[in-house]
């Protein structure tokens, strides 16, 4: 079954349980916290993803690609979430 699951972001790197081939799909500021939402089949097998949070200027992961940007403290920081390019 297709459901959307949200995974909060504590860390430059975090590693977030998921299903294979979940999609992340956006990531936002809710309640002054970096959040990532992500289509998962929960039919699929269970897996361990590495999401990654990069200030601007910063490097980007190889491998990933951009999910979306988050404003935090009103826009006095940007930073900008990587998820791998396939999640197995």
């Amino acid at each position: 079954m297709k459901v959307i699951h949200k995974y909060v972001l504590t860390e430059a790197a975090s590693r977030v349980t998921t299903h294979e081939g979940a999609r992340f799909i956006h990531a936002a500021n809710q309640y002054e916290q970096i959040t990532v939402w992500a289509e998962v089949n929960t039919l699929e097998r269970e897996c361990t993803a590495e999401l990654h949070v990069v200030g601007t200027g910063g490097g980007v992961p190889p491998r990933t690609r951009h999910v979306g940007s988050v404003l935090m403290a009103d826009g006095a920081y940007v930073f900008h979430v990587y998820a791998p390019e396939e999640t197995r």
